[in-house]
């Protein structure tokens, strides 16, 4: 991860509450298309009955991180295709925007 990535992280953490779990597959992978796409959801999606697919993890920096602000990222994402601004997009959906995959930070909802 560069310089400029980590410091970016540093703030995100700061800022979002960004989940271990999230923080422990950016160390590893940066971004990119992911073997593994499917993921089990206990309710029916769009795609299933019970599960959903993404295409590719949102990291940090880039063109297409999730702090981004050249189209790609999350609160562009939020603008662009009407999500709730609840919290972070974290993949991209094969729909091409049409389904997102977020961090929810309402609270007591």
């Amino acid at each position: 991860m560069s310089v400029e990535a980590s410091e970016r992280l540093i703030d995100l953490v700061r800022a979002n509450r960004l989940p271990s779990s999230y923080l422990d597959v950016l160390r590893r992978m940066n971004d990119g298309l992911l073997r593994r796409r499917r993921c089990p959801a206990s309710f029916p999606t769009s795609w299933a009955d019970d599960h959903f697919e993404v295409r590719s993890l949102l990291g940090i920096g880039g063109a297409r991180g999730i702090d981004s602000s050249g189209g790609h990222g999350s609160k562009d994402m939020v603008a662009e295709w009407g999500y709730p601004d609840i919290g972070i997009v974290l993949f991209d959906m094969l729909s091409g925007g049409h389904d997102a995959v977020m961090l929810d930070y309402r609270e007591g909802e």
